[in-house]
């Protein structure tokens, strides 16, 4: 049975992507560092819900984690094995897999939201603000799955729907 604890640490996974996504195409282009730090704290709250569905269950975890990777596509399935992989490189070795990409969008679309408003040293406009053609610099995070460049939040958004996946085996 999935115990309110493993719902928890779902929920806490959620969180850390939520905050992972509001870093994403932000002109603040000093937040590379802080999109690693919710990186790694996804990575363990999200790894940690099968840890405890395992404590919790031991019975019949390992029965139904095999039944859960066996049902999943091929895609997701290579996602859940790098993503783990990912979470012990971060824990064990200090390590996280995301890199910055910068992405000059049209200065007319971008978000100045009030936590995204600290403009005054981070944002690159080009040629000029006032000119129709000006861009500012946005962070775009990615990570390489396969030797391929995938979006960081697209990544973590398959692995936790694989994980509600396993959640479920375990619902009453």
């Amino acid at each position: 049975m999935a115990t309110d604890l493993a719902r928890q640490k779902y929920r806490e996974a959620s969180f850390f992507l939520s905050e992972m996504a509001k870093r994403e195409g932000s002109p603040r282009l000093d937040q590379e560092e802080e999109f690693g730090y919710l990186l790694s704290a996804f990575l363990s709250a999200a790894r940690s819900i099968s840890f405890v569905l395992r404590r919790e269950n031991p019975l019949s975890y390992e029965v139904q984690s095999q039944e859960w990777l066996g049902g999943l596509d091929g895609s997701t399935r290579i996602v859940v094995d790098f993503m783990r992989d990912q979470r012990n490189a971060a824990l064990k070795e200090g390590v996280v897999a995301s890199e910055r990409n910068i992405e000059q969008i049209p200065a007319s679309i971008a978000d100045r939201s009030s936590d995204r408003s600290h403009f005054s040293t981070t944002v690159i406009v080009q040629p000029y603000f006032f000119d129709e053609a000006a861009t500012i610099a946005v962070s775009r995070y990615v990570l390489k799955l396969g030797g391929m460049e995938r979006p960081a939040l697209q990544v973590c958004r398959d692995y936790l729907a694989a994980l509600e996946l396993l959640v479920a085996r375990f619902q009453a």
